[in-house]
């Protein structure tokens, strides 16, 4: 928001100079993204905030968490669930040692009905345990371990094509530690496969699906308010968002002005509880305007134009815009956008808006906690207002 203070000569110009930031969107490469997820801060819902992010220069959808960042290959909207692929993780075609994968418990993501192979572990695998409780599974998907050890790359690992599969482990369902990971280093194991289906040969662990599956939750953040409003906001082609530090629903409008409700009505957000803005400093300058009078008075009794540019924030990028100001019985109004506090300078008012200026000036928020209901059509008067 912009502040214009006119003077009978001069116009003060009070303005937000704003950091670039990105914008939220409903696409990552080819992944359709939708609420509660999203591609930043300030995007989707807070309880996904900071675990999924757009990267890459908007290609690559990415799960982070506090054992790494990995690629984000599919969503299931209807079953709450998405499918992660590791870098590190091996498949049939390629096998490498890999770190612990975990999650951050504090996340809404959960492991899902994915089934993990551990490759190269102490042998006999039977006796691996987690306190005490044997974790390999020797009964339905015992056969896994041996269609995967006929994969080529099992060399990379130091193994043999068909070498026993002692050393392999079938983990389904797994379950992570109290640190949230899949702790291969206390198992002692060299690496970890994992299989979202067996395609349409089950029987050839090349045509397998690898991946992680998540399941996540929205405890907290979906209720029928915010599934009602975020449905209206993504038919008014907005993207659902939110806005810190309360994390009231927002909706993020392609014209660069977030509403509380769609694009389609308009109802403005305040700028600056949104992270995805950042007001980095203030700036005042002074303009000289030339002011049209009539002999005898300071006013012609004219109504008159004045157009100014001013820099606004929105997402993405800075824009200069026209915002028109009429001056009508000495008031200035601006006609873009309605007001809601009057501002009288040297017995000229100015109609502007509140909550943008009191959350930036400890004077104006001064003045506010005093200030009453007035009778002289003003809400604050600036006294002794300096011209610089």
């Amino acid at each position: 928001m912009i502040l214009l203070l006119l003077s009978h000569y001069r116009i003060i110009v009070i303005a937000a100079i704003i950091e670039e930031a990105a914008s939220c969107q409903n696409k990552c490469g080819s992944l359709q993204v939708n609420y509660p997820l999203g591609t930043g801060s300030g995007c989707g819902s807070p309880l996904f905030n900071p675990y999924v992010s757009c990267a890459g220069g908007g290609d690559k959808l990415l799960l982070t968490t506090h054992t790494g960042s990995y690629p984000i290959t599919s969503i299931s909207y209807s079953t709450s669930s998405l499918t992660i692929t590791p870098p590190s993780m091996s498949t049939c075609n390629s096998m490498q040692s890999s770190p612990n994968f975990g999650l951050d418990w504090p996340s809404p993501f959960q492991l899902g009905p994915s089934t993990f192979i551990l490759l190269s572990c102490p042998p006999p695998t039977s006796s691996l345990t987690i306190k005490g409780t044997p974790i390999c599974d020797d009964t339905v998907n015992s056969h896994l371990c041996g269609l995967i050890h006929t994969c080529p790359a099992m060399v990379s690992l130091g193994l043999s094509i068909f070498a026993p599969t002692n050393t392999c482990c079938v983990y389904s369902p797994a379950n992570l530690n109290s640190m949230g990971d899949l702790d291969l280093k206390s198992l002692k194991c060299a690496s970890y496969v994992s299989v979202v289906s067996l395609g349409d040969v089950p029987t050839d662990p090349s045509s397998w699906v690898y991946g992680i599956t998540l399941k996540y939750n929205q405890v907290g953040v979906d209720n029928s308010n915010i599934a009602t409003r975020c449905e209206a906001c993504r038919k008014s082609d907005g993207i659902c968002g939110y806005a810190p530090p309360r994390n009231n629903f927002l909706c993020v409008c392609k014209s660069g002005v977030n509403s509380s409700t769609d694009c389609y009505n308009q109802l403005p957000a305040p700028f600056w509880s949104s992270n995805s803005f950042r007001l980095i400093r203030m700036t005042m300058k002074s303009l000289q305007v030339d002011r049209p009078q009539k002999p005898g008075s300071d006013y012609n009794g004219v109504e008159r134009v004045n157009d100014q540019s001013t820099v606004i924030p929105v997402p993405n990028k800075r824009v200069n815009i026209t915002e028109k100001f009429n001056e009508y019985e000495r008031s200035w109004f601006p006609t873009q956008t309605p007001t809601d506090v009057i501002i009288q300078v040297e017995d000229v008012n100015f109609y502007v808006h509140k909550l943008p200026l009191i959350s930036r000036s400890e004077y104006l928020s001064q003045l506010n906690r005093r200030s009453h209901s007035s009778d002289n059509g003003y809400d604050f008067k600036l006294d002794n207002f300096r011209e610089e």
